[in-house]
């Protein structure tokens, strides 16, 4: 399960359905215990599937026909249910993966794999809005600790033994820079 969120170059979405995290309706609360990984594609909604985009219209056929590029990013997640939790993939939009950028920047919050996420979904289809709100730097239960553990998640960066901060990289990186994050709302809200 690790491997699959591992880097941008090698992310491949898992096969199976049951590796998914589909937020359903009402309040589903996470913990990220993973970077994200940023990624494109497009969906075409007369077929019900997703196709990737490589970012460029000279070698992407669906940019050619016309369909508008979605921005998506990947996390391993912790799904923090008591009777069952479970580690999954969570694909998200701008909408969630904006509001974990800002609580990052956050001296109040910091890196959001430190605290749990609760993610709240109203509507459905295209009249879905979702909300983010921080929660508690709950420790994990011996039961989450066990599947983190057997599922080779280290949720540590091996120099420290501190939680890694992703986030502080990113900004010295190729990551998503405000302006280009600004850019990206600004076409959802317009799609």
């Amino acid at each position: 399960m690790v491997d699959v969120i591992k880097d941008e170059a090698s992310y491949n979405p898992p096969p199976s359905e049951s590796v998914w995290l589909k937020f359903p309706e009402g309040t589903t609360t996470i913990r990220l215990l993973s970077h994200s990984i940023h990624f494109r594609n497009h969906y075409i909604r007369g077929e019900n599937k997703t196709y990737d985009c490589t970012g460029m219209i000279e070698t992407c056929e669906w940019c050619q026909k016309g369909n508008k590029k979605r921005e998506r990013w990947a996390y391993l997640i912790l799904l923090r249910d008591e009777k069952a939790p479970e580690i999954k993939v969570a694909e998200i939009g701008f909408s969630i993966f904006g509001t974990i950028l800002e609580l990052s920047k956050d001296e109040d919050y910091g890196d959001p794999r430190g605290y749990d996420l609760k993610i709240v979904r109203k509507g459905t289809d295209k009249d879905t809005e979702y909300n983010v709100i921080p929660g508690k730097a709950k420790e994990f239960t011996d039961k989450e600790d066990k599947l983190v553990s057997a599922n080779g998640v280290d949720t540590t960066d091996k120099a420290t033994g501190k939680l890694m901060s992703y986030y502080e990289k990113e900004e010295k990186s190729e990551g998503v820079s405000p302006e280009e994050a600004k850019s990206i709302m600004e076409e959802e809200d317009e799609g």
